[in-house]
């Protein structure tokens, strides 16, 4: 995964240049996974050539249809307990005893420790998590 000054550094370098409303909605969804932020960026142009900030709403849809099969095969083939490590996150639960899988989400560019706490960088990813574990 890439950490949040690279994927600014990515975003701030764009061509055509993104607005900051823009990049900052990018950052939100994806959070530092290489390719999500690639394909964010690629809907992004693809769906709101103009960067209207007010249909943002457009780009995710666009981008959840484009990567939807691939959130979810990525979910599938976590490990048990990488999936209820991301599952706990998700719903503000401790990860006490998951070190191991909170490492290998941090790697991915999902989750970042940031203060202290694990915290989900990839929101996207929680749109495909069941409502119950």
């Amino acid at each position: 995964g890439l950490s949040e000054a690279e994927v600014d550094n990515l975003l701030a370098h764009n061509e055509p240049p993104l607005s900051q409303q823009a990049r900052q909605f990018i950052k939100d969804m994806v959070g530092g996974h290489p390719y999500l932020l690639n394909v964010a960026v690629s809907e992004f142009w693809k769906t709101l050539p103009s960067g209207n900030p007010e249909s943002f709403e457009r780009v995710e849809k666009a981008f959840y249809e484009r990567t939807k099969y691939l959130m979810e095969q990525t979910i599938n083939s976590w490990s048990s307990n990488t999936y209820q490590a991301f599952w706990r996150l998700s719903k503000k639960e401790p990860v006490i005893g998951f070190e191991k899988e909170l490492k290998e989400l941090d790697t991915q560019g999902l989750i970042a420790k940031i203060n202290r706490q694990w915290q989900i960088r990839s929101r996207i990813f929680s749109t495909f998590l069941p409502t119950t574990n």
